[in-house]
């Protein structure tokens, strides 16, 4: 039940959904890559 709506929103919402999607994508990212970097200075 929860899936389907879960399902429908995503469908309906596309757009802001991906953005979000992205966005986290993105902070992920940085925040591996200057953790990365960081140890690789010492």
């Amino acid at each position: 039940m929860l899936l389907r709506k879960m399902l429908r929103d995503m469908r309906a919402h596309k757009m802001q959904f991906i953005s979000i999607f992205i966005m986290a994508f993105m902070a992920v990212y940085v925040y591996c890559g200057i953790g990365g970097e960081w140890y690789g200075i010492l």
